[in-house]
Protein backbone atom coordinates (compact mmCIF):
# COMPACT_ATOMS: atom_id res chain seq x y z
CA UNK A 1 0.00 0.00 0.00
CA UNK A 2 0.92 3.51 0.11
CA UNK A 3 3.97 4.96 -1.96
CA UNK A 4 4.84 1.72 -3.04
CA UNK A 5 1.55 1.16 -4.51
CA UNK A 6 1.30 4.83 -6.20
CA UNK A 7 4.51 4.24 -7.82
CA UNK A 8 3.69 0.87 -9.07
CA UNK A 9 0.22 2.13 -10.69
CA UNK A 10 2.47 5.47 -12.18
CA UNK A 11 5.19 2.57 -13.55
CA UNK A 12 2.44 0.71 -15.39
CA UNK A 13 0.38 3.53 -16.82
CA UNK A 14 3.32 5.32 -17.79
CA UNK A 15 4.33 1.57 -20.12
CA UNK A 16 0.69 1.31 -21.46
CA UNK A 17 0.47 5.62 -22.58
CA UNK A 18 3.93 5.26 -24.12
CA UNK A 19 2.61 2.01 -25.78
CA UNK A 20 -0.46 3.55 -26.94
CA UNK A 21 0.78 6.76 -28.05
CA UNK A 22 4.02 5.51 -30.25
CA UNK A 23 1.54 2.69 -31.98
CA UNK A 24 -0.89 5.42 -32.81
CA UNK A 25 1.98 7.58 -34.36
CA UNK A 26 3.22 4.91 -36.37
CA UNK A 27 -0.48 3.67 -37.83
CA UNK A 28 -0.68 7.59 -38.61
CA UNK A 29 2.15 7.85 -39.96
CA UNK A 30 1.56 4.67 -42.26
CA UNK A 31 -1.91 5.90 -43.01
CA UNK A 32 -0.57 9.63 -44.12
CA UNK A 33 1.97 8.09 -46.31
CA UNK A 34 5.39 8.58 -43.80
CA UNK A 35 7.17 11.49 -43.02
CA UNK A 36 7.73 13.46 -46.05
CA UNK A 37 4.19 13.00 -46.71
CA UNK A 38 3.48 14.21 -43.57
CA UNK A 39 6.15 16.95 -44.21
CA UNK A 40 4.04 18.53 -47.38
CA UNK A 41 0.35 18.28 -45.76
CA UNK A 42 0.78 20.72 -42.87
CA UNK A 43 1.79 23.97 -43.21
CA UNK A 44 5.96 24.62 -42.73
CA UNK A 45 5.46 26.69 -39.66
CA UNK A 46 4.11 22.99 -37.63
CA UNK A 47 7.65 22.28 -37.89
CA UNK A 48 9.81 25.59 -35.97
CA UNK A 49 10.12 24.70 -32.27
CA UNK A 50 11.51 28.60 -32.10
CA UNK A 51 9.08 30.89 -33.33
CA UNK A 52 9.85 34.56 -33.55
CA UNK A 53 10.18 37.08 -31.14
CA UNK A 54 6.99 39.16 -32.24
CA UNK A 55 5.02 35.52 -32.30
CA UNK A 56 1.21 36.08 -30.36
CA UNK A 57 1.45 32.52 -28.58
CA UNK A 58 4.46 31.32 -27.91
CA UNK A 59 7.54 34.17 -28.71
CA UNK A 60 11.39 32.22 -28.64
CA UNK A 61 11.69 34.28 -25.26
CA UNK A 62 8.86 32.02 -23.65
CA UNK A 63 10.68 29.07 -24.94
CA UNK A 64 14.31 29.92 -24.18
CA UNK A 65 13.91 31.19 -20.38
CA UNK A 66 9.71 30.85 -19.23
CA UNK A 67 8.81 27.40 -20.04
CA UNK A 68 12.36 25.76 -18.18
CA UNK A 69 11.90 27.81 -14.97
CA UNK A 70 8.34 26.91 -14.77
CA UNK A 71 8.63 23.20 -15.22
CA UNK A 72 11.63 23.23 -12.75
CA UNK A 73 9.46 25.22 -10.68
CA UNK A 74 6.44 22.93 -11.41
CA UNK A 75 8.58 19.46 -10.66
CA UNK A 76 10.73 20.76 -7.66
CA UNK A 77 7.15 22.03 -5.86
CA UNK A 78 5.28 18.86 -6.43
CA UNK A 79 4.27 17.29 -3.73
CA UNK A 80 3.70 13.78 -5.19
CA UNK A 81 6.81 14.33 -7.13
CA UNK A 82 9.02 14.88 -4.56
CA UNK A 83 7.45 12.32 -2.30
CA UNK A 84 8.29 9.95 -4.66
CA UNK A 85 12.10 10.83 -4.96
CA UNK A 86 12.34 11.07 -1.40
CA UNK A 87 10.73 7.94 -1.10
CA UNK A 88 13.31 6.02 -3.14
CA UNK A 89 15.47 3.43 -1.60
CA UNK A 90 18.90 5.56 -1.41
CA UNK A 91 20.30 8.33 -3.24
CA UNK A 92 21.03 7.19 -6.31
CA UNK A 93 17.96 5.55 -6.81
CA UNK A 94 16.63 9.12 -6.24
CA UNK A 95 19.10 10.16 -8.81
CA UNK A 96 18.49 7.59 -11.32
CA UNK A 97 14.40 8.25 -11.30
CA UNK A 98 14.56 11.80 -11.91
CA UNK A 99 17.40 11.77 -14.27
CA UNK A 100 15.08 8.45 -16.06
CA UNK A 101 11.85 10.72 -16.06
CA UNK A 102 13.65 14.16 -17.84
CA UNK A 103 14.55 11.39 -19.94
CA UNK A 104 10.58 10.75 -21.03
CA UNK A 105 10.26 14.35 -21.38
CA UNK A 106 11.73 13.96 -24.31
CA UNK A 107 9.41 11.03 -25.59
CA UNK A 108 6.54 14.40 -25.96
CA UNK A 109 7.57 15.02 -29.47
CA UNK A 110 6.90 11.50 -30.89
CA UNK A 111 4.19 10.73 -28.14
CA UNK A 112 1.77 14.07 -28.17
CA UNK A 113 2.57 16.17 -30.74
CA UNK A 114 3.68 14.18 -33.78
CA UNK A 115 -0.14 12.53 -33.36
CA UNK A 116 -1.58 16.13 -33.37
CA UNK A 117 -0.02 16.85 -36.53
CA UNK A 118 -1.06 14.05 -37.84
CA UNK A 119 -4.21 14.25 -37.07
CA UNK A 120 -4.22 17.76 -38.74
CA UNK A 121 -2.40 15.88 -41.63
CA UNK A 122 -5.78 13.19 -41.59
CA UNK A 123 -8.41 15.33 -40.61
CA UNK A 124 -8.44 18.75 -41.89
CA UNK A 125 -12.26 19.07 -40.99
CA UNK A 126 -11.65 18.76 -37.18
CA UNK A 127 -13.03 21.63 -35.88
CA UNK A 128 -11.87 21.17 -32.20
CA UNK A 129 -8.50 20.78 -31.25
CA UNK A 130 -9.42 18.80 -28.15
CA UNK A 131 -11.17 15.97 -30.04
CA UNK A 132 -8.01 15.49 -31.93
CA UNK A 133 -6.17 12.37 -29.52
CA UNK A 134 -9.96 10.67 -29.37
CA UNK A 135 -10.48 11.14 -33.18
CA UNK A 136 -6.95 9.71 -33.82
CA UNK A 137 -7.80 6.50 -32.15
CA UNK A 138 -11.72 6.27 -32.87
CA UNK A 139 -10.43 6.40 -36.31
CA UNK A 140 -6.85 4.65 -36.62
CA UNK A 141 -7.52 1.43 -33.95
CA UNK A 142 -9.70 -1.32 -34.33
CA UNK A 143 -12.35 -1.76 -31.76
CA UNK A 144 -10.40 -3.88 -29.97
CA UNK A 145 -7.62 -0.84 -29.31
CA UNK A 146 -10.27 1.59 -28.55
CA UNK A 147 -11.12 -0.32 -25.33
CA UNK A 148 -7.37 -0.45 -24.23
CA UNK A 149 -7.26 3.29 -24.92
CA UNK A 150 -9.72 4.12 -22.49
CA UNK A 151 -8.23 1.48 -20.08
CA UNK A 152 -4.97 3.22 -20.12
CA UNK A 153 -6.64 7.18 -19.72
CA UNK A 154 -8.24 5.56 -17.15
CA UNK A 155 -5.24 4.12 -15.30
CA UNK A 156 -3.35 7.88 -16.10
CA UNK A 157 -6.57 9.52 -14.45
CA UNK A 158 -6.11 6.69 -11.32
CA UNK A 159 -2.57 7.31 -10.75
CA UNK A 160 -3.14 11.48 -10.87
CA UNK A 161 -5.61 10.81 -8.47
CA UNK A 162 -3.93 8.18 -5.99
CA UNK A 163 -0.52 10.00 -6.21
CA UNK A 164 -2.31 13.27 -4.83
CA UNK A 165 -4.32 11.93 -2.72
CA UNK A 166 -0.83 9.90 -1.08
CA UNK A 167 0.74 13.16 -0.96
CA UNK A 168 -2.50 15.16 0.69
CA UNK A 169 -2.60 12.52 3.50
CA UNK A 170 1.61 12.56 3.95
CA UNK A 171 1.09 16.58 4.31
CA UNK A 172 -1.71 15.98 6.73
CA UNK A 173 -0.25 13.64 8.80
CA UNK A 174 3.35 15.50 9.42
CA UNK A 175 2.03 19.08 9.12
CA UNK A 176 -1.87 19.51 10.17
CA UNK A 177 -2.62 16.55 12.30
CA UNK A 178 -1.17 17.31 15.62
CA UNK A 179 -1.95 14.31 18.05
CA UNK A 180 -2.19 15.07 21.99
Amino acid sequence: GGLRAIAKVNVFQMILLIVVSLLLSYLGLQRVGGLSALYEKVPANYWNLIRPADDANYPWQAMLLGYPVAAGAFFCTDQAMVQSVLGAKNLEQGQLGVNFIGWLKVLALPLFILPGILCFALFPQLENSDLAYMTMVTNLFPPGMNGLVICVLIAVLVATIGSSLNALSTVFTTDVYVKN
